[in-house]
C-alpha cells in the first residue's frame, strides 16, 4: 500500500455487501451453510431489542449484522413514516468516514440520498461497516469439517467381520450362520462339516480394531470447543467443559472475561446510534440490551 496517497473511504473501512458463503473446499457447503444460519440465530440470541411495532424485527437484525449497517430515515409523505432500510454508503468526511446514504426500494417512489447524522442515522455493529459473518463463516466451517469427519468415523467404525473358506459351500454356510447370530438367535447350530477334522474351524475370520477407529466422541468435544469458543467471541455465557491442571473451580464455571471480547464494543456502539435516532426522531423510541448479563443471567429490564 503507498501510504502517500489519499485513502478513500472504501479503502479504509472495507465495505462488505456479500453474504454469501463462498464454496468450501473438501467439505459439503450446505453443511457449512448449516451452521451458518445456527450461529448466526445464536448470536442474535445475545441482543434484545425493542422496536417500533411496524418494523420488521427480522428484516432490521440480518440488515444490521449481515450486512453490517441499516438507515433509519423518515419516509416523508410515502405513508411510511420512520423506518430502517438497507443502503448503500457514499461520499467521505474529514475522517475518511462515508457522509451519504443511498436508499432504493420498489415500494418507495425515488431513490432517496440522504446525508448521515443531519436527516438521518446509520447504525453499525462495526467501525468499519463489516457485519458478522466473517466471524460465523470462520466458526461454521470448522464445525463443518468436523461435522464431515464424524460422518465417516461413524460410517467406518461399524463391526464387520471378513471371512476366508476353503469352497462356495463354506460361505453360504458362514453366511447363514452370521445371519442367524446377527438376529440374536439364542441357540446357532454348526454343521460338523464346517469343521475340521481335528475339530477346528475350516474358516478365518478378521474384524475390525473398533475401539482403535472410534474417535467420534473426541470429534464431539471438539465442536463443542469450537461452539463455546464462538459463544465467547459473541457475548453469550458457557460454561468451561475442560479443566486444566491448577485451574480454579471459578475459572471452570465462568468465563465472563472472555465473553466480554466483542460484545461491550457492539452494546456501546449501537447505543450512541440509538441515542442519534431517538434524539433526531422523537416518535422513534429503540432500545437494546444484552440478553444475558455478567453473571449468564436474562436481563429482565432496563435498556444498555
Amino acid at each position: 500500500m503507498n501510504y502517500n496517497s489519499d485513502l478513500s473511504m472504501s479503502e479504509i473501512n472495507n465495505v462488505l455487501e456479500s453474504a454469501i458463503l463462498p464454496p468450501i473446499k473438501g467439505i459439503n457447503n450446505i453443511t457449512a451453510l448449516y451452521f451458518r444460519k445456527y450461529l448466526f440465530q445464536k448470536l442474535l440470541s445475545a441482543f434484545k431489542w425493542s422496536l417500533p411495532e411496524l418494523w420488521n424485527k427480522d428484516y432490521f437484525q440480518y440488515i444490521l449484522y449481515g450486512i453490517g449497517y441499516i438507515c433509519v430515515f423518515d419516509s416523508g409523505t410515502d405513508g411510511f413514516g420512520v423506518i430502517p432500510q438497507r443502503c448503500g454508503i457514499f461520499g467521505y468526511n474529514l475522517y475518511y468516514q462515508p457522509r451519504q446514504v443511498v436508499i432504493t426500494n420498489p415500494l418507495l417512489p425515488n431513490t432517496r440520498y440522504k446525508t448521515i447524522n443531519e436527516d438521518c442515522v446509520v447504525l453499525k455493529i462495526n467501525p468499519n461497516y463489516t457485519g458478522v459473518l466473517d466471524i460465523i463463516d470462520y466458526y461454521a466451517v470448522k464445525m463443518a469439517m468436523l461435522s464431515a469427519d464424524l460422518e465417516s468415523n461413524l460410517f467406518n467404525s461399524k463391526l464387520s467381520y471378513l471371512f476366508t473358506v476353503k469352497n462356495q459351500a463354506t460361505a453360504n454356510a458362514v453366511k447363514k450362520l452370521y445371519d442367524k447370530i446377527a438376529e440374536g438367535d439364542p441357540a446357532v447350530v454348526v454343521d460338523k462339516d464346517l469343521r475340521n477334522e481335528d475339530g477346528s474351524a475350516n474358516w478365518e475370520v478378521f474384524q475390525q480394531n473398533l475401539s482403535g477407529n472410534y474417535i467420534a466422541s473426541d470429534l464431539l468435544q471438539d465442536m463443542r470447543r469450537i461452539e463455546n469458543e464462538f459463544c465467547c467471541k459473541v457475548g453469550i455465557p458457557t460454561t468451561n467443559t475442560e479443566k486444566r491442571e491448577r485451574m480454579s473451580e471459578v475459572e471452570v464455571t465462568r468465563n465472563d472475561i472472555e465473553t466480554e471480547s466483542l460484545i461491550d464494543g457492539w452494546i456501546e456502539r449501537l447505543t450512541d446510534d440509538i441515542n442519534k435516532v431517538n434524539h433526531m426522531f422523537p416518535n422513534v423510541n429503540i432500545k437494546v440490551e444484552r440478553r444475558w448479563n455478567n453473571d449468564g443471567n436474562i436481563v429482565s429490564s432496563g435498556s444498555v
